[in-house]
């Protein structure tokens, strides 16, 4: 069990920060910073851009000259972030409630179909799914103190479904509208022309969309990091809430506007976090060159199924892709270099550890119409494929 985090002045931060990670700090409006935006806030919210790889002692090595005041700016940059998202998605949803509000009532007979009856709601959805969504809205409403909720409740013998609507939490909101009939779903589609491939109002997209905009919202409201926020799968479902591939694929041409650019930019600003991935793309070139191409993909499409049928998790049992994920642990050493098309060559990582400063990089960036390709070239120094022997797939067919 790791030690105990003792208790540190401000001056002992800042030489913590100065002697072990090499964050440059000393100045007074360094220790105000402290001060004011708190040693974990700050430093362990914002330090993953400026880190680069590992010492022998598993200790984090940053980018060369990174500062205390880049870290602050960086946060500055998601306080400014957070506040944009939280005013346009409080936006949305506005507009999704008022919207879903008006639809259910006239999918349901213009109201006659209250929204607390089964009746009210898709015959498609589960009624246990159903009765969950009422029960939930029904205590918020209960525990509401808003002043037009008591009224209707001491005024009258229901709550309209546009108070109902505007009162729930987003979730319990959302468990409503996908309980909700295809009519009221459709609308909404429509309104933000969301449609699969073959031009069907996409529904789960709707919804997953909607989750994931609930969650930037909380986490906005709870002043935590945005830039960086990830969509996770549920545990018990790895596709449940994903924001699907289609979904870009029917974006209009201006959100993808230098996509591939985009790309190449953070590969140049953080290199080493495509090392896994090189490694493991890597490790396939290798089973391919020792099964002569060809064996390589029928082998794989053998055991694929063999596992299919007997395992139910074909791809990651796969041999070939269990060593691959294996040498992901252990990986190469790489010289990272950028070639120009004029011929140029520009070496901006030398034996996995950056040589150049993060204004170099700018640098670098500003040009990016110049590159020709980024190189990732391996050394025959240390890692996992220097010293790797034939057929070392083998050994990941039965091992577990």
């Amino acid at each position: 069990m790791a030690a105990d985090k003792e208790f540190l002045t401000y001056n002992q931060q800042m030489k913590k920060l100065r002697d072990k990670k090499k964050i440059d700090c000393g100045n007074t409006k360094d220790k105000t910073t402290l001060v004011r935006m708190g040693y974990f806030n700050l430093v362990n919210g914002y330090k993953e851009p400026f880190i680069c790889g590992k010492d022998n002692n598993g200790n984090h090595i940053y980018i060369a000259n990174t500062s205390l005041k880049a870290l602050y700016a960086l946060k500055k940059f998601d306080d400014d972030l957070r506040m944009l998202l939280l005013k346009y998605i409080t936006q949305i949803e506005e507009e999704v409630r008022t919207l879903t509000g008006y639809k259910f009532d006239q999918c349901n007979d213009n109201g006659k179909t209250p929204w607390y009856d089964a009746k009210a709601y898709s015959d498609d959805s589960k009624l246990q799914n159903k009765m969950n969504a009422i029960s939930s809205a029904y205590s918020e409403l209960n525990r509401s103190r808003s002043e037009y909720v008591r009224f209707y409740m001491n005024n009258h013998e229901t709550i309209p479904t546009w108070i109902m609507i505007k009162v729930v939490n987003f979730s319990t909101f959302i468990d409503v509208l996908s309980n909700s009939k295809n009519g009221v779903t459709h609308a909404l589609c429509k309104l933000y022309d969301l449609k699969d491939d073959k031009g069907y109002y996409n529904v789960k997209l709707l919804i997953g969309s909607l989750h994931w905009l609930r969650k930037v919202r909380n986490s906005c409201a709870h002043n935590e990091r945005v830039y960086c926020i990830k969509q996770l799968p549920a545990r018990n479902d790895k596709n449940s809430g994903r924001i699907l591939e289609g979904y870009f694929r029917s974006l209009r041409p201006t959100y993808l506007k230098d996509k591939d650019k985009s790309r190449l930019t953070l590969m140049i600003r953080y290199p080493s976090r495509y090392f896994k991935l090189i490694q493991h793309e890597r490790s396939h070139t290798k089973q391919q060159n020792d099964l002569l191409g060809i064996f390589f993909y029928v082998w794989y499409v053998i055991e694929w199924f063999f596992k299919l049928f007997t395992e139910g998790k074909a791809y990651r049992e796969l041999c070939f892709e269990r060593e691959a994920r294996a040498n992901e642990t252990n990986v190469d050493s790489y010289n990272v270099i950028v070639h120009y098309k004029n011929g140029k060559a520009y070496t901006i990582m030398q034996d996995s550890i950056p040589i150049c400063t993060y204004y170099d990089i700018d640098d670098v960036i500003k040009n990016i119409d110049n590159i020709k390709y980024l190189e990732f070239k391996p050394l025959n120094v240390k890692g996992s494929l220097i010293n790797r022997k034939w057929g070392s797939w083998l050994r990941y067919v039965f091992k577990r």
